[in-house]
């Protein structure tokens, strides 16, 4: 053990004791982890002339990231997510998916939203 955790755990009389005061500073980094993912995430829009490709990538890449996390995020919620990223150009497809409600996976989105771009 390091000099500062020998230090900082000097008053602590067991090992469990040790372990659960190891543990909450774990989960409280993974909680500030999780946090930054979302936010970061929530603020990522599609950028005027970017393809639609490389930016569902970026968005994959930020799903990734929150599953790793241990953040759970339906298959709906997803798309509903990756919706409100888009650009203005793809305001009609939005208008379309509300009114069809196709059922759609990422990779079936992203195939539509090139078509779309197309």
């Amino acid at each position: 053990m390091s000099n500062i955790l020998q230090q900082q755990y000097r008053g602590i009389d067991t090992a469990v004791d040790i372990m659960l005061s190891v543990n909450e500073m774990f989960v409280s980094l993974s909680c500030q982890a999780r946090n930054e993912a979302t936010s970061a995430f929530m603020n990522l829009r599609q950028k005027k002339g970017t393809p639609v490709r490389e930016h569902m990538m970026k968005v994959i890449v930020y799903f990734n990231e929150l599953e790793i996390l241990r953040v759970e995020i339906d298959c709906d919620t997803q798309i509903d997510m990756v919706l409100n990223t888009l650009s203005d150009t793809f305001n009609q497809f939005k208008i379309d998916h509300e009114i069809r409600q196709k059922d759609y996976t990422l990779t079936v989105l992203m195939k539509d939203l090139q078509i779309t771009e197309n």
